[in-house]
């Protein structure tokens, strides 16, 4: 669903601007981050102290996104681009990363103190001062995304410096595309949108740097989608590294997969030799019927991964309260034992200690054993 720019539920950036009379806003601004009561993202950008603080780090990622594409028109690529076309991360990037024509700017950019001129320490004073009601502000909450700026991605059959030719001359240009204001979840964007390389591209790019399992995440939702068509981008993989990477995560990919945790799960589940499940499983109970994240059919042992917003997102929980989902969790297990099934339940935690998951899955049926570090 589309959100306009007056939807409620985003944050609003604040931006320095002339007033009505005559006075530009930015000496005000100034004093209230003095004061604690805003932080600055970039340059003339702000926000409220208390909304940074209390926005989980993949808001914050947003937010750094549309500050920057509210005061420079760059094309953003590799993660920062990922997360523009909607693509699930397995972890937030700690830097943003765009394109830049000019050699001389592709390196990383330090982004602004988001405390002005005022301390730290003497900030966080001042916040809990201006904040009595709201929970501490930690110094490790007020670090910034740094902006890394990369020369345009170069097909294997072309020299940097042929590349650098190309865009001098004009016979080469950034591939782009123009997204929507809304692009970036829970943050209003600048009106003229954001401006990022194609999702077949970025996908290509960044996956062929990532480890496997960021790499799944990723394309399993690309192998869902009918708008990512990553071969006509196949000759940007310069090294027969990159390709490898790219293909042994292509190849694992699979598209019914319907969240980070559960193409992390696959990954997870395949280093510790488990057989290989059927995704996404209808199965037929006396109450209904009920799709499974995973099956193992000949077992009759299902498996659910769960995260915590299953229980308490309202996108998830369609406004039901916690012990309500919890109750129809318990009868819905009940249903699934009652026709034979084994359900197993599994989270971050058994994730990343496999040894957990190996018991969970052994005591309903399964013998999986983990003989490969994780990916």
């Amino acid at each position: 669903m589309s959100t306009t720019r007056n939807d409620p539920q985003r944050i609003e950036l604040i931006r320095s601007s002339w007033q009505e009379d005559g006075v530009h806003s930015s000496a005000r601004l100034v004093g209230q981050v003095d004061r604690g009561e805003l932080v600055r993202i970039r340059r003339g950008i702000y926000l409220p102290a208390h909304m940074w603080a209390a926005a989980p780090p993949w808001t914050r990622y947003g937010i750094a996104i549309s500050a920057v594409a509210m005061t420079r028109e760059l094309i953003f690529c590799r993660e920062t681009a990922l997360v523009l076309h909607g693509i699930p991360l397995l972890n937030t990037p700690s830097v943003l990363f765009a394109r830049t024509a000019n050699p001389g700017e592709a390196k990383t950019h330090a982004p602004s103190h988001m405390t002005g001129k005022v301390p730290r320490q003497q900030f966080l004073q001042r916040y809990s001062q201006s904040h009595p009601e709201a929970a501490p502000l930690r110094a490790a909450q007020l670090r910034n995304f740094p902006t890394r700026l990369l020369e345009p991605a170069c097909p294997r059959n072309v020299s940097r410096p042929d590349q650098r030719a190309r865009i001098r001359t004009g016979k080469f240009s950034i591939p782009e595309v123009r997204l929507a204001s809304d692009a970036v979840e829970a943050v209003t964007g600048p009106a003229r949108g954001y401006r990022a390389e194609p999702l077949g591209l970025s996908a290509l790019d960044a996956t062929s740097r990532m480890s496997f399992t960021e790499a799944v995440v990723v394309l399993d939702t690309v192998k869902a989608r009918d708008d990512a068509a990553p071969e006509p981008w196949l000759h940007y993989l310069r090294t027969h590294r990159q390709q490898a990477r790219w293909e042994r995560a292509w190849n694992f990919a699979d598209g019914r997969a319907e969240s980070a945790l559960e193409s992390e799960s696959r990954v997870v589940l395949a280093q510790v030799n488990c057989p290989a499940p059927t995704l996404q499983k209808v199965v037929r109970t006396s109450i209904g019927n009920f799709r499974m994240d995973f099956c193992w059919e000949h077992e009759r042992v299902a498996g659910e991964v769960d995260g915590k917003a299953k229980y308490f997102d309202p996108q998830y929980t369609n406004g039901a309260d916690p012990a309500e989902v919890h109750y129809r969790e318990k009868q819905r297990r009940e249903a699934l034992e009652g026709e034979g099934w084994h359900l197993v339940r599994w989270g971050k935690a058994e994730l990343r200690n496999p040894r957990e998951l190996i018991k969970r899955l052994s005591r309903a049926g399964l013998r999986p054993v983990q003989t490969t570090p994780g990916a």
